[in-house]
């Protein structure tokens, strides 16, 4: 079961980024790549993780390119990111112990002048454990955190100050109108 979870995370992960139209590969992992900043309580880590949208099905009634909704929008990273991991002697026996973080930061891109800059979104302790799902098996390493909202969030409440973000999910082919 673990290498068949794995081989389906990175097809889907694949999947993602084979089907962003044009650029070149890094511009094409750039989309869809986000810093990840963690806090746990036994120092700060920094990794890499990327967006996965699930995307809303097609208006049968309309052929060709069309807008699709976002279901939902998770960030895909490790389990060692999200769960660090300590050695606890435990009786005079050695023992690995995950912990959880006190708080984890994504990053969106926000354009700024003729570049991009991070954006950063932060989450407490309360909200990673609410939105997390690892696998059930520690030797998976692979979490998914459930992000839409507060990206959703987070981008309207720039828009009275007239901010622009990256799409986090490319130009997809087929999936945007008028493409």
């Amino acid at each position: 079961m673990r290498s068949k979870t794995r081989c389906t995370l990175w097809f889907a992960g694949f999947l993602l980024l084979a089907d962003v139209a044009g650029g070149s590969v890094d511009d094409q992992l750039n989309v869809v790549t986000t810093l990840v900043q963690v806090v746990s309580p036994f120092g700060t880590s920094q990794a890499s993780g990327f967006f996965y949208n699930e995307l809303g099905p097609t208006d049968p009634k309309i052929s060709g390119p069309q807008w699709r909704i976002l279901q939902k929008t998770w960030l895909v990273t490790n389990r060692h990111v999200v769960l660090s991991r300590i050695r606890l002697n435990l009786n005079g026996q050695m023992i690995n112990q995950e912990v959880l973080p006190v708080s984890l930061v994504f990053n969106i891109r926000r354009f700024v002048g003729q570049g991009l800059q991070w954006e950063p979104i932060q989450i407490n302790q309360a909200e990673v454990v609410k939105r997390t799902k690892c696998h059930a098996d520690p030797n998976v390493d692979v979490c998914i955190i459930e992000v839409g909202d507060l990206v959703n969030d987070h981008i309207k409440a720039g828009i009275d100050a007239k901010i622009q973000y990256l799409a986090l999910w490319g130009d997809l082919k087929g999936n945007v109108s008028g493409r």
